[in-house]
């Protein structure tokens, strides 16, 4: 969860992860995997997993980390004033320390032994029922209200902290409506005329609905690993994003067409009476 993040926000990120852990007096296990955390967020981990090559290193308290490899030898000793997950990684990572590591991973193995084939034939089959059961099961860890209520708190507030698509949107529809506008500016009330409309009116169709369907596919295909994983993680139901997704655009589905046809309506010199403009069903003038 902290990858891209500064140390900074990094340990906030740890800080938050230990707040779920402890909330409404009762523990919690949060797993999680990080990658060269600072000394306060690691300070922050009860247990630690270290791995190398695939291979076990050690299991157990973060505070026993640095005591079991000094253990080890002198050239295990992490210094004084070094970040424990640094040095891990460099034990870790260097071919120097690769007979440590060998006797580090032996020592796992002792105190960790594999699985028996049969114990391990027993868990692929424990895990392949549960995945079973988990796809002909349709529950999902929240009702699908509150799944549609939290989906648009967060597909809204995605639109507010993105103002810049919806300001180039409505840029967009203006510079249009100013086009088409300007192509057929004051329409006469002719033959020729009600051609030219008829044209107008395709064009502008096809304009709007290509503008409204355009940005939605790219945003949503961009997102879509993020919601798979979260779907299939039992979040949220499909229907419940697609509903949601759709209630809160819908007030920019309506709003953009509006600015288009109330600019373009007066360039093109259509009546001007507001039954006519309001109105679904033309009317004569």
């Amino acid at each position: 969860p902290t990858s891209g993040l500064d140390s900074h926000m990094a340990e906030e990120v740890v800080k938050y992860l230990v707040t779920m852990a402890n909330s409404d007096g009762c523990k919690r296990t949060v797993i999680t995997t990080i990658h060269q955390p600072s000394s306060h967020a690691f300070s922050a981990f009860d247990q630690l997993l270290l791995l190398s090559e695939g291979r076990g290193v050690y299991l157990g308290p973060a505070a026993d980390a640095v005591p079991h490899f000094s253990s080890f030898g002198p050239d295990l000793l992490c210094p004084q004033y070094m970040n424990p997950s640094d040095f891990f990684l460099h034990v870790l990572g260097v071919d120097e320390c690769a007979h440590q590591r060998d006797a580090l991973c032996e020592a796992y193995n002792l105190q960790w032994p594999p699985a028996s084939d049969d114990t391990g034939k027993l868990l692929e089959a424990s895990m392949s029922a549960t995945a079973a059961q988990k796809d002909n099961d349709s529950t999902y860890t929240s009702s699908c209200l509150r799944q549609f209520k939290w989906l648009c708190w967060r597909n809204w507030i995605t639109r507010v902290r993105n103002p810049r698509e919806t300001h180039m949107m409505f840029v967009v529809t203006l510079f249009f409506a100013t086009v088409m506008g300007l192509l057929f500016f004051q329409i006469d009330n002719s033959q020729k005329g009600v051609q030219s409309m008829n044209g107008l009116m395709f064009t502008s169709l096809m304009q709007m609905s290509m503008q409204q369907m355009i940005p939605p596919i790219q945003v949503f295909a961009a997102d879509l690993p993020m919601y798979m994983r979260e779907h299939k993680s039992g979040q949220f139901s499909m229907t419940s994003l697609y509903l949601s997704k759709m209630l809160c655009d819908l007030p920019f589905q309506l709003l953009i067409p509006t600015v288009y046809s109330a600019a373009l309506y007066f360039f093109v010199g259509l009546p001007n009476d507001c039954l006519l403009y309001t109105s679904p069903s033309p009317r004569d003038s």
